[in-house]
Formats: C-alpha cells, structure tokens, sequence
C-alpha cells in the first residue's frame, strides 16, 4: 500500500504543479484521468481521493465549466441578438438565466495588451 500511496501522492504532485504553473489544461487532464483510472485500480481510487481534498481540483472543474459554457454560449449565433453594425464593429446581446450578455467583434490593428487593460479599466472610458 505504501507504493500506491506515494505513486497517488506523486500524481497529485504534478497535477498541483501544472496547476501553479497555470497549465488549466493540463491540471484538467490529469483529473479526468484519475477518474477514469479510479474504477480501474486501487492506484486511481487513491489518487483522485487526494486530489479531491485539495481546493485547487475544485478551482480547475468550476474554471474549466465556466469556459466550456462560455465557449458554447459565444458558438451559439442564433441565440444573440444584432444590436449595431457600423464602422466595422457589431455589437451583440443576449440576456440567459436573468444575465445580460454583450458581444463585440470587429478588427483591432493595435497590440492586444493596451486594449485588454482598457476593458480592465472602464473608467477609462470616460476619458474617450
């Protein structure tokens, strides 16, 4: 049993250096791969039993949902709503579960960093 428990314990190991790492994906796969091999072996039982008691798995499975419905919510086209067309930028809406969404897609010639901190900063705007 002590090898099981030190191969679990290095397992959750790599799974908690990608996730400090900031590898999400790959700390993503790692759970996943417990738990396939949780029904396969005493090993996977032990191992995704560890990586459940760290708060960390419980961060990768919300930010990993939180994506996977972001991604499926923005591919939905017919779901949104026009709300402008003008100098090459469309804006778009969609209210969900008494949320209200907008969506914007146009072309930057800029760096993406400067404009990135602008959506970080909306009192910016102001100033525009």
């Amino acid at each position: 049993m002590g090898d099981i428990s030190e191969s679990a314990a290095a397992y959750t190991s790599r799974f908690l250096e990608s996730f400090y790492s900031d590898n999400l994906i790959e700390a993503f796969r790692l759970l996943v791969q417990a738990g396939r091999l949780y029904t396969e072996s005493v090993l996977g039982a032990e191992a995704l039993r560890l990586l459940n008691e760290k708060p960390e798995a419980k961060t990768v499975r919300l930010n990993v949902t939180s994506a996977d419905k972001c991604l499926q919510m923005l591919s939905d086209y017919d779901s949104w709503t026009l709300l402008r067309d003008e100098n090459s930028i469309q804006t778009w809406s969609q209210e969900a579960n008494g949320d209200f969404f907008v969506r914007a897609e146009m072309t930057i010639h800029k760096p993406v960093f400067p404009v990135l901190a602008l959506f970080s900063e909306v009192d910016l705007l102001k100033q525009l």
